[in-house]
This record gives C-alpha cells, structure tokens and sequence, in this order.
C-alpha cells in the first residue's frame, strides 16, 4: 500500500515539474523575444540618429524659401521641380520600393504566413514565436518605410545629386532563425520570401585560384584566411605576415585582424 502510495506521489511530483519545465520555457521564449526586440529598438534609435544627422546636413544645402502665412518668418525647403537625370534615377528607384510595399503589402504576408504556421503548431511556445514573429517584423517595416519615405522627401527637394548617390535604407527584415526552424520543423519547408526584391542578396564567395600575395594557386580552402567583406582568401602564411604590417585586406583595405594582436611595425 504505501508502495502504491508512493509511486502516486512520484508521479505527481514528476508532473508539476514537468508543468514547472515548460512554464520556465515559456518564460525563457518570452526574454528571449524581448532581447530581440530590444536589439531591434537600440538599432532603430541608431539609425534614427544617423539619419537624422544626414538629413540636417543635407537640408542646410537647400535654399529656403519665406513664408508668408504668419507673422514670423518661417524658412521651410522649396520643392524642386526641374531634378537633374541622376535626381530623376534615385527617385525613381525609391518610388519603386516605396510601391512594392504597397502592392506587396508585407505585413498581411507575415501574418498568412505565421497563421499558417500556428495552425498547425499544437505547441504553445510555436505559437508563442509566431506572435512573436510579427510584433517584431511590423516594427522592422515601419522602420523600414518610414526610411523610405524620409529619402523621398529629401530628394524631391534637390536640385541635383551625384550619381554614385546611395539612399543608404536599412535593410528589409526577414525572418529571424527561431521562426524559421520553427516553421521548417512543423511545415517541412522553408518560409515563402516576403518582398524578395528588396531583400539585401548575401555576397557570394569567390572562388580564388591563386593567392594574391604569392601569386601561388590556392588549391582548397584549407589554412586559408578570408576577409568577410571582400569573401577574398589568402594563405595563412601569407596574410599573417601581411597583417603585421598592414592590417587591412590586401584587396578592399577591410581591417581583417585586431589591432592588439597584429600591432603596426613602425
């Protein structure tokens, strides 16, 4: 009898800690989507401060115009209307992005697409993620067309821009890793691409035959080096050696190694 006691007991301790356990992974999903959405908040002040910065540098250029719907004077930046051809291009282009969102319309997509996912996701934390998921990819978009919008304006105000001009947006957001193993586990597929056209293409590797430094073949990518701008790769021998007296990628000037470590021959 106390025996069977006993094991009722057991048993009863093993499920609340079993309850307990999954209570604490709950709560675990939930800091680990506040520190993400922290991370997201901290680069959105950046960029804003960035931004900002850029813009009030840029409209001290423009020529302003008076105002005469007050008293005061009032000195807002004139619309210009003849743009050079490079003006013309850069608006275009943000134009483009600013109706792709509209057509698009990525925010009812990250909702049919974590929709999909939660109907089919018998566990709460999956859903949890879900939910998750689209908190943080409204933010990133809003983030990212409010971007879009701030260029247009400024453009619209410029009478010309050099042709290398570069917007500079932030970058469009994808999906993060836990929502995509989530939605892979359960859906055995990969998450359709939302607004593909603007999603920054990740910089393919080159495939280098030779060291640069040596101008000997680079048989396999076996004690090799790479810059993770460029994607260049060097023998070890030869970039360690360069290092210590440049620092930077041989080709793009990239700083490759720490200062500390690879100090500057004088």
């Amino acid at each position: 009898m106390e025996n069977v006691e006993q094991k009722e007991i057991m048993e009863m301790l093993k499920k609340k800690l079993q309850e307990k356990e999954e209570e604490l992974q709950k709560k675990n999903t939930v800091i680990e989507v506040l520190e993400a959405e922290k991370e997201v908040i901290q680069q959105e002040n950046q960029e804003n401060k960035k931004t900002i910065k850029e813009l009030v540098e840029k409209l001290q250029t423009v020529k302003p115009v008076t105002s005469t719907m007050s008293t005061q004077t009032m000195e807002i930046p004139a619309p210009v209307i003849d743009l050079s051809e490079n003006a013309k291009d850069a608006l275009f282009t943000l134009l483009n992005v600013r109706n792709t969102l509209k057509t698009e319309n990525p925010m009812r997509k990250i909702q049919e697409v974590t929709d999909e996912l939660s109907k089919k996701a018998s566990d709460k934390e999956t859903q949890i993620t879900a939910k998750c998921e689209v908190k943080l990819f409204e933010r990133k978009t809003n983030f990212y067309s409010n971007a879009v919008n701030s260029h247009i304006k400024w453009v619209m105000v410029q009478s010309d821009l050099p042709s290398n001009w570069d917007p500079r947006l932030p970058e469009f957001p994808a999906y993060t890793q836990k929502f995509q193993t989530a939605y892979k586990t359960i859906l055995k597929a990969d998450p359709p691409k939302i607004c593909e056209i603007l999603l920054k293409a990740p910089l393919e590797e080159l495939e280098d035959t030779e060291c640069v430094i040596c101008s000997d073949d680079m048989e396999s990518h076996k004690e090799t080096l790479k810059c993770e701008k460029c994607k260049r790769r060097y023998h070890d021998g030869c970039i360690s050696k360069w290092l210590k007296v440049k620092r930077t990628c041989p080709m793009c000037n990239e700083l490759m190694l720490d200062e500390e470590e690879f100090p500057q021959l004088s």
